[in-house]
């Protein structure tokens, strides 16, 4: 008898054959047995031998229009997805074995009370691709999630690469990803779900291989190089006017944030951000006073 799919792994690719299959065969090791893995091409059409393969691993792929980014490709994943829970994986990082199996356990115990929930685990960022597989091989003891209870909302941001899971419910209530940020969309994701009142659980299983290292002309380079600092600043600016609220109730994240788009607004030189800067009421005139000399200094040196 074919178990009930409750998880559906969705990998958003562009253009990175080369790491893909890397990625779908961790996923394939990681994975319980009553699991998918949903591929969402937005780029080229795979070759004849990657198609083999994935047909192999059973993975089911998607092809998209083309160039709609990662967020919305995965959209598309959880649409198609017919598991209660999605886990999502980026095309050329690894998930190590045994974590979502752990990840599966700790959602499906008890009276599965984890539908306005969503988590994350540890990571290691890794250069070595032979390290990373090094890595991903071996066996965690003693891992467990627990509540992230702190006020702080940074302790409950976290990119979609680190382990990243939550129910397709609450992904579809809050709106799942918005398609029009191609960078930090995780932190958008993250801020609609903790304004939704959903838990977060981090879990200390070092589950995630996150892969930094150099890349080939013939591979799609990281996706926060591919926007240029007028594109990333205006993603910040996006993620702060959609939860001003939310952030004026935490200080340090909303110095943070404003901090990360001043950066990007100084790359661009654009100088009407230290007029946003003034004019906004959500900061301490301590916080705007730094920020306004952090943002001449990243002006004046291009940091």
């Amino acid at each position: 008898m074919v178990s009930k799919i409750r998880f559906s792994i969705i990998i958003p690719t562009y253009n990175r054959e080369i790491y893909l299959l890397d990625a779908v065969r961790s996923a394939v090791n990681a994975s319980p047995a009553n699991a998918e893995i949903i591929i969402v091409n937005d780029g080229d059409d795979f070759s004849e031998t990657t198609k083999n393969v994935l047909d192999t691993l059973k993975a089911f792929t998607l092809k998209t229009v083309g160039g709609i980014g990662a967020g919305a490709a995965r959209n598309q994943g959880a649409k198609q997805a017919t598991g209660q829970w999605l886990l999502f994986l980026d095309d050329d990082d690894l998930i190590a074995v045994g974590y979502w199996q752990l990840v599966s356990e700790f959602l499906l115990q008890g009276d599965e009370t984890h539908y306005r929930s969503y988590g994350f685990c540890h990571a290691t960022t890794s250069r070595n691709r032979e390290e990373m597989h090094v890595i991903s091989n071996r066996e965690e003891t003693n891992a467990g999630y627990f509540l992230e209870e702190k006020n702080s909302l940074r302790s409950k941001l976290a990119a979609l690469s680190r382990g990243f899971w939550l129910s397709a419910s609450i992904f579809k209530e809050v709106g799942g990803i918005d398609p029009q940020l191609r960078v930090n969309e995780d932190t958008d994701l993250c801020l609609k779900l903790i304004a939704s009142g959903a838990k977060c659980y981090v879990s200390s299983f070092n589950g995630a291989i996150i892969y930094k290292g150099p890349r080939g002309p013939k591979v799609s380079k990281s996706v926060t190089k591919a926007h240029n600092a007028i594109e990333r600043a205006s993603y910040f600016k996006r993620i702060i006017d959609k939860h001003t609220k939310l952030l004026e109730a935490d200080s340090a994240a909303n110095k943070w944030i404003w901090k990360r788009y001043l950066k990007m607004a100084a790359r661009a030189k654009k100088q009407t951000a230290i007029a946003e800067l003034v004019a906004n009421k959500t900061l301490t005139l301590k916080s705007k006073l730094f920020l306004g000399v952090y943002w001449y200094g990243v002006f004046l040196l291009r940091l």
